[in-house]
């Protein structure tokens, strides 16, 4: 997408030299083609030579933004902050944000990936960085914020990134994963037709929220004949919630 984008701005460009017969800005026009092909690959060697001609050039930035996306894991991460600060609007900018949150997360730099998560991602509705941050307030000591997010990433009714695993490892082996936190998810999963993730629940838990989650899921296929045997509305296995989930299929 970003390469489609960035082509098509060189066309523009392209047109706007043919004609104005401008032939300095279309020889830098090839210029920069041959250059971003190099920056792609990290090899700024290569694009050095180019630098003189593409002086002025208006994606000249683009450029430095491609060459920092392809080599974050070598940059310091004082090149990157710089850049990223003089080319905030850049349209590449979000992209080589994201690519260096990601090495940072990768090379176990918690603190730094904390200050960008909360910078430009904390309400972002990114749940894989979420989970992320999640495990660096972990990491960095703060319990309070470990907890009360891992919390949020765990109360919902469906599968989480993989990234949340080691969050909820770790929520289970500090005692603070409660059965009580369990069973509320597995209601959640229930009301959203997740029996997948349900019954994977209700194995943590014991065999009568196994069959449970299989009477919902007979809700699901069979809600007329369901409706009309006794079980869901007397006795140990009333289940209000199966009820009204069943009158409306």
């Amino acid at each position: 997408m970003q390469r489609r984008l960035i082509l098509l701005v060189l066309s523009l460009l392209g047109a706007t030299a043919a004609s104005g017969s401008d032939a300095d800005l279309e020889k830098q026009r090839g210029a920069f083609r041959d250059a971003w092909i190099e920056a792609e690959r990290g090899d700024w060697r290569a694009v050095q030579p180019r630098l003189d001609e593409l002086e002025g050039y208006p994606l000249l930035p683009d450029l430095e933004a491609v060459y920092f996306r392809a080599t974050v894991k070598q940059q310091p991460n004082a090149n990157i902050e710089r850049f990223l600060a003089t080319n905030e609007t850049l349209w590449i900018a979000p992209s080589l944000r994201l690519r260096w949150i990601n090495s940072l997360a990768q090379r176990n730099d918690w603190q730094r990936f904390l200050e960008v998560y909360r910078s430009h991602y904390a309400d972002a509705g990114n749940t894989r960085l979420d989970c992320v941050a999640t495990e660096a307030m972990a990491q960095t000591g703060d319990a309070g914020g470990f907890a009360r997010e891992a919390r949020r990433l765990w109360l919902v009714g469906i599968s989480q990134p993989k990234e949340c695993d080691s969050v909820f490892s770790r929520l289970r082996e500090t005692g603070q994963l409660t059965d009580d936190l369990v069973l509320q998810r597995l209601d959640l999963a229930l009301e959203a037709e997740q029996f997948g993730l349900a019954a994977y629940l209700a194995r943590q838990l014991d065999d009568a929220q196994l069959q449970r989650v299989k009477r919902w899921q007979r809700m699901r296929d069979r809600p007329e004949t369901e409706l009309a045997t006794p079980k869901p509305l007397r006795g140990a296995d009333r289940d209000p919630a199966l009820v009204i989930y069943g009158l409306d299929r």
